[in-house]
């Protein structure tokens, strides 16, 4: 029963971290390891939406095959996970816990709605028999008095007491069985403590549920509710930590993947890491090869295997990659339509530029190759033409009496040069990447106060820009904190090579 309700209680010997709100999702951290706090890291049903770490025993390295245990193994898929969740809260200054939720549509939504709701129904059964049948009641109550313990700091120790002495099980049992159980009273001393220890961001739901009579929707209510609440501390908890957490996840990381690598072979088997750096010493000779290589990263072509050293952040890289080609694109496009439609009103404009983008932002937010531009810039060409009539006939350019309008041979003109950004080699497209490319490999080597001028088009998507950038940055100086000194082994080795093959 603990089950249909995604609510599990973990070993003994885990007995006084928190309980895990669903066995889906659960991410479960090294209790030794210091960089994850407990409290975060195994207390919360999450989705991190990163791709897998590379590391996994059955892979092929250059070094002769190891015999490893199955504790060692265990051990390294309990440490790839924690590492994870480390590189994530120090990489992504944004990081929160999600709940996990199952694709809509798919099986395991399929099955858990089914478990979920027969449970529910069960319970209403019960309780509406006569006399009420409190047994799968009591476990609720049970669950939710271990719950709202979990959530309290150790300085709760009154309203601790208050619950211990409220929710006496063994009493609440012989009421029951006495026929003299004030359920939904229970039920409303529960919703009074949540809005006592709860986010205010939760004070709506609060109130709604103190407006529930029915005992079983209410104490659904009251486990959804509990759910949020336990997200919310643990993310209350990772930007109390956050700074802390930093300091350590570098060594944290180090120490993990040494372990992790020692099952694969050792630095032979960072076949993927070798390549990449190769392939950036044979076109960049004596510049800074890990920089130049990580900039490659943001053009990566995804039909190729990422370097080991980056494979925890292949989703990151990607969708940077992604937002990057749609504001190259966004520059492109708004280039194009002043440059054709060449009133002054409109160049001079801040207002019109700004919604002109953020409407072709929308338009383009979920295209990720050239194939999907092509088919979407037709609607973005659209756009473009009733945001110039708009704008016109709303300012006091057009004489009174009369009304903008495009000339239909114009507008087509107009149409048929939007179309044609899709195009890898259109010239404007082409000189914004280059530009771009420039600004990131200067953003990448000197400080912020050193870059000068923005890349044609992005003025208007600036604040965008910067936070793809600064995202970029981040992965890079965090990355090469953690595997310099393997970047460094690897490109000695190379160069090695290199001078005794002359």
């Amino acid at each position: 029963m603990l089950g249909m309700l995604g609510f599990l209680k973990m070993s003994d010997k885990e007995s006084k971290d928190k309980t895990l709100p669903s066995p889906e999702a659960k991410s479960t951290v090294d209790q030794n390891a210091s960089a994850v706090p407990p409290q975060i890291a195994n207390s919360i049903p999450v989705t991190i939406n990163r791709s897998s770490p590379y590391v996994g025993v059955s892979a092929i390295a250059s070094s002769p095959p190891q015999f490893v245990t199955m504790e060692e193994i265990m051990s390294a898929a309990n440490g790839l996970k924690n590492m994870q969740l480390a590189h994530e809260i120090a990489v992504d200054k944004d990081f929160k816990l999600q709940p996990y939720e199952p694709p809509e549509n798919s099986l395991e939504r399929v099955v858990k709605d089914a478990v979920h709701r027969a449970f529910w129904d069960l319970l209403a059964e019960e309780i509406s028999e006569d006399p009420p049948v409190y047994k799968g009641a009591m476990i609720l109550l049970e669950e939710v008095k271990e719950i709202l313990l979990d959530l309290l700091y150790p300085q709760h120790e009154k309203l601790k007491q208050e619950i211990n002495e409220m929710l006496d099980i063994p009493f609440i049992k012989q009421q029951a069985e006495n026929d003299a159980l004030d359920f939904l009273g229970y039920a409303q001393f529960v919703i009074n403590v949540m809005g006592r220890i709860c986010a205010p961001a939760r004070d709506e739901r609060i109130q709604e549920l103190r407006g529930i009579t029915n005992v079983v929707q209410v104490f659904k209510g009251v486990f959804e509710t509990l759910t949020l609440m336990r997200l919310d501390l643990a993310n209350y908890n990772i930007q109390l930590v956050r700074s802390n957490l930093m300091a350590q996840s570098v060594d944290y990381e180090k120490e993990k993947f040494e372990k992790l690598l020692s099952l694969q072979g050792g630095l032979g088997s960072l076949i993927n890491t070798r390549n990449w750096l190769k392939s950036s010493m044979l076109k960049g000779g004596e510049r800074d090869i890990v920089l130049s290589a990580y900039l490659e990263l943001f053009e990566w072509n995804h039909g190729i295997e990422l370097p080991e050293t980056v494979v925890m952040d292949a989703v990151r890289i990607q969708e940077l990659c992604y937002r990057l080609q749609r504001l190259i694109v966004q520059g492109t496009v708004l280039l194009v339509a002043l440059s054709k439609a060449n009133y002054k009103v409109l160049q001079q404009s801040t207002s019109f530029k700004e919604n002109l983008m953020s409407h072709i932002g929308v338009l383009l937010q979920d295209v990720r190759d050239d194939e999907m531009l092509k088919n979407v810039l037709p609607n973005v060409a659209e756009q473009i033409v009733s945001d110039i009539k708009l704008f016109m006939n709303s300012t006091k350019h057009v004489p009174e009496q009369q009304t903008f309008d495009m000339d239909s041979s114009f507008e087509q003109s107009l149409k048929d040069l939007i179309q044609e950004i899709h195009r890898p080699d259109h010239n404007v497209r082409r000189i914004i990447k280059q530009r771009t490319s420039e600004f990131l490999q200067a953003a990448f080597s000197t400080s912020p106060s050193a870059l000068s001028q923005l890349p044609p088009g992005m003025t208007t998507v600036k604040s965008e820009f910067f936070s793809v950038i600064g995202s970029m940055i981040r992965l890079y100086q965090y990355n090469l904190a953690v595997y310099s000194e393997y970047y460094n082994q690897i490109i000695a080795s190379l160069k090695e090579e290199g001078s005794s093959s002359t």
